[in-house]
């Protein structure tokens, strides 16, 4: 993650990390979250006489910002961007919201196409709940007593009898549905 030095002007004031925290009534982490996730610039000084390591200072127009508009019931989900709350228009909000929509839905069409099964004419088990939305253990007793011949066959046994492997004919199962 690259930190944004911008230079200070009269306008910008910088502070700790701490003093954020008490402004927006958040703990560290979850300040820090909104930091990666660009909501807050963030400044690193070098090492001083005073401090032995690196200070990182925040900006307090971004802190009041986020601070507005949480006190506003705003949501936080709108900036997965690197730039700050302050900088986003509302109108690049919404086209962000609306690019985020587009992407999680090619993303759950994918999905489903990835779990459609595929066209041959026996099943497993497992294949034949996933194409009814029939629970397993259902199919499994079904497979059972169609077995014992209390009615039509639903599927047959390829494996033992101790540990049984069902195949569901694909037919027999859009019947039974």
């Amino acid at each position: 993650m690259s930190d944004m030095a911008t230079p200070q002007t009269q306008h910008d004031e910088w502070i700790d990390s701490e003093k954020a925290c008490k402004i927006l009534g958040l703990k560290l982490r979850a300040f820090q979250r909104k930091v990666q996730s660009g909501f807050v610039r963030r400044q690193i000084l070098p090492p001083s006489a005073d401090h032995n390591r690196q200070q990182a200072l925040y900006s307090l127009e971004d802190v009041m910002n986020l601070k507005e508009s949480k006190d506003n019931g705003a949501s936080f989900a709108v900036a997965h961007t690197s730039a700050p709350l302050a900088a986003i228009a509302p109108t690049t909000a919404i086209a962000l919201r609306d690019l985020q929509q587009t992407a999680l839905q090619a993303l759950a069409r994918s999905v489903q196409q990835e779990t459609k099964p595929p066209d041959k004419p026996w099943l497993t088990l497992k294949e034949a709940a996933d194409y009814s939305g029939l629970p397993e253990h259902w199919l499994r007793r079904r497979c059972k007593e169609s077995a014992l011949g209390f009615e039509k066959p639903l599927g047959i046994n390829v494996a033992s009898l101790k540990r049984p492997k069902w195949m569901i004919k694909r037919t027999d199962l859009t019947e039974a549905i």
